[in-house]
């Protein structure tokens, strides 16, 4: 009998029917969720926030070991869809990008330098280490510029067959990218003390393309991109990776 693995919270999400696959998404993934279910209809109703319990770092009743390796892509589905027309099919490969930034002697004029980096997935030849370009070398900026990088890197790939998803462990880029950003679109970019957003020429950017990929995704019946919170320097291969990259990015500038 097929069964169908949903995993709600991994390095990869989405739901899966081959238990070695999900084992990859999950494996060794700070507070994985991820269940089992006997039909496609449970696991997208688990997947859309559904009742049911997730289990977390382990499969109940198996003996199925974990293993597998980070950056693989996975064919999969979410129910919902972000405004695509009816009819339309939301099977696709699921891929988390991992972004990070770096600053050294962060906020010291004339000393500071920062970088950023994206990272796929184990010698993707899309793995990003760039030095942040302009006078104001800060981690945040850092942190903007890995994102919009990473997708660039997504409308580059939005005509294929993979729903990418970008993990970050900047909370201040998370809701830059989301609702701190959809207030800031409806009152000119100014923020709660009436000041001018900072680092908002990255942001506008970055919404933009934000809403071009919702478009896209949304015509083949996918749910939206999705920003996802890991804890840094905790263990996180892909928050790692991409602290790497970034550190790279910093010591080229």
């Amino acid at each position: 009998m097929v069964k169908y693995y949903a995993v709600r919270s991994g390095r990869s999400t989405g739901v899966f029917n081959d238990w070695s696959r999900t084992s990859s998404a999950v494996n060794g993934y700070s507070g994985a969720e991820f269940k089992s279910f006997k039909s496609m209809a449970e696991a997208q109703n688990f997947m859309n926030g559904g009742s049911e319990e997730a289990s977390q770092g382990s499969y109940p009743g198996s003996s199925e070991p974990l293993g597998g390796s980070l950056g693989e892509s996975f064919v999969g589905s979410l129910g919902g869809s972000s405004g695509g027309s009816s009819g339309f099919s939301s099977t696709y490969k699921a891929h988390t990008i991992y972004t990070d930034g770096a600053s050294k002697n962060n906020q010291s004029r004339g000393r500071a330098v920062a970088g950023s980096g994206v990272y796929y997935g184990h010698n993707d030849p899309r793995n990003l280490a760039i030095p942040l370009e302009g006078e104001r070398q800060t981690n945040q900026r850092a942190e903007l510029t890995a994102v919009n990088k990473a997708l660039d890197g997504i409308l580059e790939d939005s005509d294929g067959d993979t729903k990418y998803d970008i993990a970050t462990d900047s909370r201040y880029t998370i809701g830059s990218m989301t609702n701190w950003g959809e207030k800031w679109k409806t009152n000119g970019f100014t923020s709660s003390s009436g000041k001018p957003v900072e680092n908002q020429d990255i942001i506008k950017s970055s919404l933009e393309k934000i809403d071009k990929i919702n478009y896209n995704y949304g015509q083949k019946g996918w749910g939206k991109l999705e920003f996802k919170h890991v804890p840094g320097h905790a263990g996180v291969e892909g928050n790692e990776m991409a602290d790497r990259l970034a550190n790279e990015g910093a010591r080229k500038a």
